[in-house]
């Protein structure tokens, strides 16, 4: 994490700046030499930034004190009676409009990613909802390369897929109706993974793909070729959603096809699809198929690399 990208971070940096030069010009109307107080300030905020830092604390206290700190010389560096720019009342104001800004900014910031936030969850809510019994045993144990045992599931009988009406008010809903092609109607049989590695034929959890890259030989790549995996992971590095290269062309975005849960198929950019703010890396294998140990290929679209 850095300053400048967190917004939690900015934000106390605002406000810090806010109060920083608010003590600057209440300090110019009771003394006219401010300096010593000034000088005081700056090693205080660093030793408070230094110390933190030095404790594990988190960088959202700890880099805009020091932050604030540097500020705060640079402003002494240029404190001057002679000039109006480098009166203390001056540097002091512009410090709280500047604050007060970044703050106005940030909280801003802070409500629409809450908001981004929330309605990601109602999509994951809707939409990534395993239907599969966690009581229920595997249905088919599958395995890696290097043996390791892959449990496959089928829904539960209960569950049942959305209706195509459900989908596209869905697909409405998060802006995306259109920019993206359905490939297939909704379907509870298998999810994003079983299509990938099971050919379209259970339901495959997320916690086993990482296992499954790494005894299957894939490797990250930076430039990726049809039929290679498409892996999105979550700010915990955790995978929520996989799908394959379908189009690599100069000039054009990636194409990727990808089943979505309970819903259908859908051939997406990198950049719009149900996944949005999850991290993307592509991989590749030498094996030829993606498909498990244990499952006999249907020679469906999911099975082979560059299928």
């Amino acid at each position: 994490m850095t300053l400048i990208s967190d917004p939690i971070a900015l934000s106390v940096l605002g406000l810090g700046g806010v109060v920083l030069g608010g003590a600057e010009v209440g300090l110019s109307f009771v003394r006219r030499r401010t300096w010593p107080v000034s000088v005081a300030l700056a090693v205080l905020l660093a030793l408070v930034g230094g110390a933190a830092s030095a404790l594990g604390e988190t960088p959202r206290l700890w880099q805009p004190a020091l932050a604030l700190a540097g500020i705060e010389l640079a402003l002494l560096l240029c404190r001057s009676w002679r000039s109006i720019a480098g009166r203390p009342i001056v540097q002091g104001g512009a410090l709280i409009l500047a604050g007060a800004v970044l703050l106005f900014v940030q909280v801003h910031q802070l409500e629409a990613g809450l908001e981004a936030d929330l309605s990601r969850t109602d999509f994951e809510l809707r939409l990534l909802g395993d239907p599969v019994d966690d009581s229920a045993p595997p249905a088919l144990t599958a395995a890696t390369d290097a043996g390791r045992p892959i449990p496959l599931f089928h829904a539960s009988a209960d569950a049942a897929a959305p209706t195509p009406e459900e989908e596209q008010r869905f697909l409405r809903e998060v802006r995306l109706d259109n920019h993206v092609i359905q490939t297939s109607p909704p379907e509870i049989s298998y999810n994003c993974h079983g299509w990938v590695f099971t050919d379209g034929r259970y339901w495959l959890r997320s916690p086993m793909i990482e296992t499954i890259l790494k005894d299957n030989n894939y490797t990250a790549v930076e430039r990726p070729a049809p039929g290679d995996v498409a892996v999105f992971r979550n700010h915990l590095g955790e995978v929520t959603h996989t799908g394959l290269v379908r189009s690599v062309s100069p000039g054009a975005p990636v194409l990727i096809e990808s089943k979505w849960g309970r819903f259908g198929r859908f051939v997406h950019t990198p950049d719009d699809h149900g996944y949005r703010g999850h991290k993307l890396t592509y991989y590749h294998s030498p094996r030829g198929t993606h498909l498990l140990k244990g499952l006999e290929s249907s020679a469906t679209a999911g099975s082979a690399v560059g299928g």
